[in-house]
Order: C-alpha cells, then structure tokens, then sequence
C-alpha cells in the first residue's frame, strides 16, 4: 500500500511538472517587416494574442497604434503618424504582461517619389521651366536625387544631402544641401499624408530677393509669407515597385 502511494505521488508531481512548464503566456516570434515609414501595414506574430482586439494595445514606442485585424497567433497594425522616428520597440501589452520587439520608423519622406500633371507645383510646370514630370529618391542614409523631365524630354538632375525634423503634427521641416549641378541650400516642410506627399521648400542660400521659406508654423502655402499661395506646393505619390 505505502508503495501505491508513493507511486501515485510520483504520477501528481510529474503531472503538476508538465502543467507548470507548459507556456500560455504572451510572447512574439517576429515582426514583418521590422522597419517602415508611419502608415505602413506590419504583421506581428507570436501565442496567446487572443482574438478580441479591446484586450490588447499596440504601442510603437510611446504612440498608441491601430489593430487592424487579430488572431491568437498574428496582429496586423500599422506605424502611427506620432510615432517616434529611429529605432524603437513594439510593444504588445495584454492585461499585466508586455512583450515588446525592436523596429525601425523610418523618416515618412523616405522612398521613391512621383510627381506628374496637376500635382507638379505651378511654379515649376510654367515657364520658364515647363516640367512635366518629377521623380525623387530620399534614401534612409540623409541622400537624395531629383530627377526633372520637361516639356521636351530634357532632364536634369539634383543631387546632394537632407536633414528632417519635427515641425507641428504632421508637418515635418526639412533642409537639403544641393551639391549638384550646383551648390545650394533649401529649406521647407513636407507631410506624408496616406502615402501622398506634400512638399514646399524654398532656396535660401544663395539667398533670393523676396523669398522666404515656408514654415511649419505657417502651414503649407507659406514661402514668401504666403506670397506664393499654392503656386510653390508640390506633390507626391509613391513610384510603383
């Protein structure tokens, strides 16, 4: 009798063993992809989500970010506009456990840009210069290349470097340093809105008579103490991959 009970306490603990090292918490495997500009869809996987969307928040480093679809094992979100630029974490938090994963925001101006018909800023689709097509590349590593195409398929191209910083909300500030085809400076803001870009930078170095560069303060329409109105904004969308 005595070895039936230790026999079956044997069996209790190896069964209270197998519950205690069975893991139903919270965790994520990955993030997909693992960096992006603000609105970009990512997918995180992982166990133990659950399904019901209002039990878990979504934060990219201190910005609260949108479910979009949840199941037990994969969450689909998307980078919030507020969400600070560089690297940070992903955090999923589900009652008292947080799990968080790195991720990089990119700059929202990053990318390959596209900009023809009425999005070409009036200033630029008239004389003298009659462009009838923009296409620009902001890489991640601060470079940059404009490419404009005219009326009679002649092209130039702008080469050199950008720096970007908060402005108000969504409107960011941006200085770029042209090194060719010759050497300037330009200042203004841009705003990523849905993946359309708006743009509007003036030249202030070599300095020109009457302009001034637009202003986040200002908003956009804002070069020359809005002298220009609409004339100096110009958008884009993103080139097709």
């Amino acid at each position: 009798m005595k070895l039936k009970y230790i026999v079956s306490a044997v069996a209790l603990a190896l069964v209270a063993f197998a519950c205690s090292s069975d893991d139903s918490g919270l965790s994520i495997s990955s993030v997909t992809p693992n960096a992006g500009n603000s609105g970009l869809e990512v997918t995180i996987s992982g166990e133990n989500f659950g399904t019901v969307a209002a039990d878990v928040a979504i934060r990219f480093g201190p910005a609260a970010a949108e479910i979009i679809s949840i199941t037990d094992v994969q969450i689909v979100t998307a980078v919030p506009a507020t969400a600070p630029i560089g690297a940070t974490t992903i955090q999923v938090v589900k009652g008292d456990e947080t799990q968080t994963i790195d991720f990089t925001i990119n700059d929202p101006i990053v990318g390959n840009w596209v900009s023809s018909g009425a999005n070409i800023a009036p200033l630029l689709a008239g004389a003298p210069f009659n462009t009838t097509s923009i296409t620009a590349d902001f890489s991640s590593n601060g470079t940059y290349t404009v490419v404009t195409t005219d009326v009679n398929n002649s092209q130039v191209t702008l080469v050199g470097t950008y720096q970007t910083a908060a402005g108000i909300g969504l409107i960011r500030t941006i200085s770029l340093t042209q090194s060719s085809p010759s050497v300037l400076t330009s200042e203004g803001i841009y705003q990523n809105d849905g993946g359309l870009l708006t743009y509007e930078v003036a030249q202030t170095n070599p300095p020109l008579t009457g302009v001034t560069k637009p202003t986040a303060e200002g908003g956009f329409g804002s070069t020359a103490n809005g002298l220009f109105g609409v004339l100096n904004i110009q958008k884009y969308v993103r080139a097709a991959n």
